[in-house]
């Protein structure tokens, strides 16, 4: 860890100055961008400091959110030196404060620079996990929340001293301490804020999903049905004798409207049939020359039929 802190500290003078953001922006190892990275640092030393979080990264204490198990008993520890600050103490060597540092010269001091490298890769904030948002969310806020834990520490200090400070100045202590623990609480309601986001566009994806499944389906579904209910009115005899039973009821119904007919024709329809006409040639007179007449009327082939019905009626 104290190596970590060695290099993140000369990172910061790096990125203060400006020349390595775009190198730091476009970074990239194991599918994970320089600010998953940082999330990473900042929640593993939470975990070597033992602060109180859930599953979900969410703190569990407003009151000491980024304060670690030891360091909270050297606080409310009745006989520790009052000269010594515990909260104080943490920032010597530690990585988080590099991160928050970090943190702040890409988002405020240089953010021209990385919106313009992102615009061109799209990769430095586009991988951030729900629990990355989180931890985020916790290690931009960590100079207020360590303000306020060194607040809370000097009004257990004066407790424990049995020293009671005049009233304005108690009522500035008690002002101070109450705004950073409702800052926490803030915080935390943010964070499972961003929970019941994610958890909503999960649902919504998933409604959207299962409609394009659904409207995908639906024309093979309908094509399907019509094939079965062809099958069933052709080869099933239950269905022939039901269509025969429904058009003799009709027929027998009393004061049945002429010219009108049931809105289900009991038609049994038959496909890919082809029909021929048989011609009687003897019926035909051979002394009748006529040439083939098509369809369509035509210059070329005309025929006079009222000349054809005057020889006609003479044989007679």
């Amino acid at each position: 860890m104290a190596v970590k802190a060695v290099a993140l500290g000369l990172l910061v003078d790096l990125c203060e100055e400006g020349t390595c953001i775009p190198y730091v922006v476009t970074w990239r190892s194991r599918g994970k961008t320089f600010l998953n990275l940082l999330i990473d640092i900042f929640m593993e030393e939470n975990r070597m400091l033992k602060v109180k979080v859930n599953e979900n990264c969410i703190i569990k204490d407003p009151e000491w959110p980024i304060c670690g198990h030891k360091q909270k008993e050297e606080i409310e520890r009745k006989d520790k030196n009052s000269s010594a600050s515990p909260s104080t103490i943490d920032l010597l060597g530690s990585c988080r404060s590099k991160v928050y540092a970090l943190l702040q010269i890409l988002n405020f001091i240089h953010e021209e620079k990385v919106e313009m490298c992102n615009e061109q890769y799209h990769i430095f904030d586009k991988r951030v996990s729900i629990t990355d948002q989180i931890s985020l969310l916790l290690a931009q806020n960590y100079l207020l929340l360590k303000l306020g834990e060194v607040w809370s520490e000097i009004q257990i200090d004066l407790i424990n001293e049995n020293l009671q400070p005049i009233d304005l100045d108690s009522f500035l202590l008690d002002t101070v301490t109450k705004y950073y623990r409702n800052w926490g609480l803030r915080i935390q309601e943010a964070q499972h804020e961003i929970i019941q986001q994610n958890r909503f566009k999960e649902l919504i994806a998933e409604k959207e999903l299962y409609l394009l499944l659904k409207e995908a389906r639906l024309s093979n579904s309908y094509k399907a049905l019509v094939e079965l209910k062809l099958l069933a009115r052709s080869s099933e005899i239950i269905f022939r004798l039901r269509g025969t039973q429904r058009q003799r009821k009709h027929l027998n119904l009393e004061n049945m409207a002429v010219g009108k007919w049931m809105f289900n024709l009991p038609v049994q329809p038959i496909y890919h049939q082809h029909i021929k006409i048989p011609i009687d040639e003897t019926k035909l007179d051979e002394k009748c020359d006529l040439d083939a007449v098509s369809s369509a009327a035509s210059t070329d082939n005309e025929c006079n039929i009222a000349k054809f019905e005057q020889e006609e009626s003479s044989e007679c």
